[in-house]
């Protein structure tokens, strides 16, 4: 992580989550929606704000996102769209615009 030039804090309905910063209850709350199927949660995080789940996007630090390469060969591939649109599915959604018609990605910008 290095720092950036932007110090605002995003409030959202949805982000990609790679770091957690929780209480105990939290991530006692967040570990219902999981199974083995899904194990890596594919399309949990856009229902963060359907689970009334408060999240925020701090942009004074930028990571590199760093992914898998489907060339090695200690990786089981999975179709991360078809596990995220059946996981949505099942909380009543059909699409990625339903949920951000009911929940638009970013609810408020606070600058600091």
């Amino acid at each position: 992580m290095h720092p950036s030039k932007i110090n605002t804090l995003r409030i959202a309905n949805f982000i990609e989550i790679y770091l957690y910063i929780v209480t105990p209850n939290i991530l006692q709350k967040m570990f219902t929606y999981h199974c083995k199927k899904n194990s890596l949660l594919w399309g949990y995080d856009l229902l963060l704000g359907h689970f009334n789940f408060k999240s925020g996007i701090y942009e004074n630090y930028i990571c590199k996102h760093h992914c898998r390469q489907y060339r090695d060969t200690k990786i089981k591939h999975i179709s991360g769209s078809r596990l995220m649109i059946n996981f949505i599915k099942k909380y009543g959604f059909n699409s990625t615009d339903e949920i951000m018609k009911q929940y638009p990605p970013i609810i408020n910008t606070i600058n600091l």
